[in-house]
């Protein structure tokens, strides 16, 4: 093995500035100076290895669960001349806004820890279970960094202003061409966000730090964990998690009406059956039409929220009347009318759905007795299910 000084070291980390931060290099300097200091034989060939081991994990060129931009083009398409160094900060704001959001920071902290102890971004010396979930990181975040990305890719940004490139062979694409092509990479991303999500909670097992996170509770709680059960109850929904997801905060009030039906003892224990994977028969029969009540009940609400947006004129409607490609959509101010007739026949069917559970936990209370025992419950009530027009969720009554 070639014989290396330490000056020949410090020549090599300085040729290697032009790659790194200023941190990561002050990091390289450090650690030079201490090894100096510490009196490095330079005939020692161990250490010149293991400090040049070292060193290359501290000049590392990867980013969040990508080493290059041959990597990353594994899992979207651009071009050969395509700069991994463009897409860096897009990929630093998935990981910050969707992967930690998703899976918490202690599980995606641990895996980038794993993943920047591998030499070259070469994951086989890792986990089958952690090579698994860097594999599921990278088919989320590479999709998604590109589709952030896109938009100010456009633009040329300098102290003169901001301009858009053109000459006589290219020009910008259409608005709508951007349009589609961002959504074009945000469809995949979030359909493996969600596959990811589904792997993660049937193999549990070899992911603890994702099992403590709260988002693993709620969607093992939930009556309808994804969008694959809900597009069976509801189709328009085309399996998009993205449109899942913004139905939450809608399904979680659909939920108060579930447990307002079953009374607080069972409701609880039901979930918690939920959790641990353990719901009994009686559970199980019940559940259709609780999903069939959440699903209806969900959309009724979404009606009027989310159609709707809030800015400094105040609420606003979306109205796509104008047309997809020749315009932006219309905004008209918000009408109740309107709102009021598309919620209509979801919230027929979800109060249909609500009188039928109730009813069959009266017709075979024998068999809840979790239900009967809740203080709250009131033998052989009538399943009458109130909606006054102040509220946005029936109530068992």
């Amino acid at each position: 093995i070639e014989k290396f000084s330490f000056f020949t070291v410090w020549a090599n980390a300085v040729k290697l500035k032009s790659d790194m931060s200023n941190e990561d290099f002050f990091d390289v300097i450090t650690e030079l100076i201490s090894i100096d200091n510490g009196g490095l034989c330079e005939y020692d060939e161990d250490l010149i290895s293991d400090l040049f081991d070292n060193l290359h994990k501290k000049c590392k060129n990867q980013i969040m669960f990508f080493y290059n931009d041959t990597e990353l083009k594994d899992y979207i398409f651009t071009n050969a001349s395509f700069d991994f160094a463009l897409i860096k900060p897009k990929l630093k704001q998935v990981d910050d806004d969707i992967l930690k959001v998703h899976f918490g920071s202690d599980f995606i902290d641990s895996l980038q820890t794993a993943y920047d102890g591998t030499t070259a971004g070469n994951i086989s010396t890792l986990t089958a279970a952690q090579q698994a979930a860097i594999i599921w990181m990278r088919k989320i975040s590479a999709p998604l960094a590109i589709s952030l990305w896109i938009t100010p890719g456009q633009l040329q940004v300098s102290a003169s202003g901001i301009f858009i490139a053109t000459n006589n062979e290219r020009k910008t694409a259409f608005e709508w061409q951007i349009k589609d092509l961002i959504k074009s990479y945000l469809k995949p991303a979030y359909q493996a966000l969600e596959n990811a999500i589904t792997f993660f909670i049937d193999n549990i097992g070899d992911y603890a730090d994702y099992e403590s996170f709260e988002e693993y509770t709620y969607y093992k709680q939930s009556f309808i964990p994804n969008s694959k059960v809900f597009i069976k109850l509801y189709s328009p929904l085309k399996n998009s998690f993205m449109s899942f997801i913004a139905l939450r905060s809608c399904m979680n009030k659909a939920d108060e009406a579930i447990q307002n039906v079953l009374l607080n003892t069972y409701y609880d224990a039901f979930k918690a059956r939920m959790l641990a994977d353990t719901l009994t028969a009686e559970d199980e029969a019940i559940l259709p039409l609780i999903r069939k009540s959440v699903a209806n009940l969900t959309i009724a609400i979404a009606v009027g929220e989310l159609g709707a947006s809030f800015d400094e004129n105040g609420f606003m409607i979306y109205d796509n009347t104008s047309g997809v490609k020749s315009g932006e959509s219309k905004k008209t101010a918000t009408n109740e009318n309107n709102v009021s007739r598309l919620a209509y026949g979801f919230r027929d069917s979800a109060n249909t759905y609500l009188a039928q559970l109730k009813a069959y936990l009266e017709k075979n209370k024998a068999n809840y007795s979790q239900y009967t025992s809740d203080p709250d419950y009131v033998a052989d009530m009538p399943a009458n299910i109130t909606n006054e027009d102040t509220q946005d969720y029936f109530i068992a009554m």
